[in-house]
């Protein structure tokens, strides 16, 4: 499927747009999204039932909560996008790495594995790219994607834009210079030898021009490489915050000068306005 079609061509962004179109609001919790008004566009049926599920602050409106997930039997692998049995090739941590074993072979016994389905890539924003106008993918990439087409597998990406298990900032270094970083209020209390426990945590001006603009560079880049691919299962959607999950959790607040910024800064890169 070329995606990049799909979203000009289906009304998707209109979809969206028409919820965009009112005035940015403060902040409004997670809750059941079953009768939303999402604006103008076609109507969706049969939605699955998203929520609320929240589990971090300040979503959390229930402390304490969590989610109990139960799986469904069944003598029929399920080919639906994204569900199966994923394999991790490269996490938070990058793919796998054993001593005296080649990174192939580590990566192949991961993708070999008879009830593996689909196979998983999470690098972060700098891995794929070293200087604008080009992807540049780690080795471990394309050694999964040739594993993967042996195999007769599929792969799921998603890019992470900051991520708090590696020492180094999320952003490319080309743009170091040019976006400036923002600490992040509160502490994450836990074992002090583990890097996340160990580092500054920052995040960028999501909303700088630079980093919209490189941001929405990134994308396409991503679509005229991987569009019609038929390796690829799907792509995760990526924003803000750790492993580009939307979120900074433990830690207060957010990067934006305010709430208003936040939500404005979201909607943009989904709807284009």
């Amino acid at each position: 499927m070329d995606r990049r079609a799909f979203l000009t061509t289906t009304g998707g962004a209109a979809l969206l747009s028409g919820a965009g179109a009112r005035p940015a609001g403060a902040f409004v919790p997670a809750h059941v999204w079953d009768g939303h008004d999402f604006g103008s566009g076609p109507p969706v049926r049969e939605r699955l039932n998203q929520g609320p599920f929240p589990i971090y602050p300040p979503e959390e409106v229930v402390p304490g909560s969590y989610v109990v997930m139960a799986t469904t039997p069944s003598r029929e692998i399920v080919p639906n996008y994204g569900m199966g049995l994923l394999a991790y090739v490269s996490g938070d941590i990058g793919p796998p790495q054993i001593p005296g074993e080649s990174l192939e072979k580590s990566i192949e016994d991961l993708v070999a594995l008879p009830f593996v389905q689909k196979v998983y890539l999470r690098p972060n924003w700098r891995d794929v790219q070293q200087r604008p106008g080009r992807l540049d993918f780690p080795e471990y990439w394309k050694i999964t994607f040739d594993l993967a087409r042996q195999h007769g597998k599929r792969v799921a990406f998603r890019i992470m834009t900051e991520n708090p298990d590696v020492p180094f900032p999320g952003m490319p270094e080309f743009l170091m210079e040019r976006v400036p970083y923002v600490s992040l209020k509160g502490e994450w209390k836990g074992d002090p030898s583990r890097v996340r426990y160990q580092k500054t945590h920052r995040m960028p001006r999501y909303d700088h021009p630079e980093y919209q603009a490189a941001f929405e560079e990134l994308n396409g880049l991503l679509a005229d490489e991987l569009s019609g691919n038929p390796l690829v299962e799907c792509m995760d959607t990526f924003t803000y915050g750790f492993r580009g999950g939307g979120h900074s959790w433990p830690f207060e607040g957010h990067p934006f000068p305010d709430d208003v910024v936040a939500e404005e800064t979201w909607r943009a890169p989904t709807t284009g306005v």
